[in-house]
């Protein structure tokens, strides 16, 4: 059994209930969505990979919110857990519950007829999460799970730190 301390909990709680979020407002508009939705946009914001309003409402965001629950677990696995830049945590545990939210947001809108301008706004928040890797990065500490883990990053505390702070950089 994983053992969480309470604040980890309550995270894990909060982060879920965020990707249930989609889940409920999939439900709401279920009735007024069509039956076959856009669930993928290529780079220039043309739709090329559809599914059936089941699957776009219900079933990824249930995926997400169960990759949710999955991920800390194994995060916990690491032997250098503890090692771990706090914040850098939080910041992992965010990305998911982000992308459901944003993910189910833009089908459900795209379902609806919204225009959503997808080929703006999702290399916008790639380049932010790109931001705040970078910035925490350079603070963390040896680990299995976070960071660059080759070899001689492994191997060598020096390495690793000089390798991130260069990664964070870049």
């Amino acid at each position: 059994m994983i053992k969480m301390n309470r604040e980890e909990k309550k995270e894990l709680v909060l982060t879920t209930l965020v990707c249930l979020i989609p889940l409920i407002a999939g439900l709401l508009l279920y009735s007024k969505l069509p039956e076959e939705m856009a669930i993928h946009w290529d780079a220039q914001g043309n739709v090329n990979g559809t599914s059936s309003k089941l699957v776009g409402t219900i079933v990824l965001p249930g995926i997400l919110a169960l990759l949710n629950l999955i991920f800390p677990m194994l995060l916990r696995i690491d032997p250098k857990y503890e090692n771990m830049n706090g914040k850098l945590k939080t910041l992992t545990h965010w990305i998911i519950p982000v992308t459901a939210v944003f993910c189910s947001g833009v089908t459900l809108a795209a379902a609806l007829g919204v225009k959503t301008h997808i080929e703006v706004i999702a290399p916008m928040l790639v380049g932010v999460l790109l931001v705040l890797i970078g910035n925490y990065l350079p603070k963390t500490k040896q680990s299995y799970t976070m960071g660059i883990k080759l070899p001689w990053t492994l191997n060598s505390e020096e390495n690793w730190n000089h390798t991130h702070r260069m990664a964070g950089f870049l």
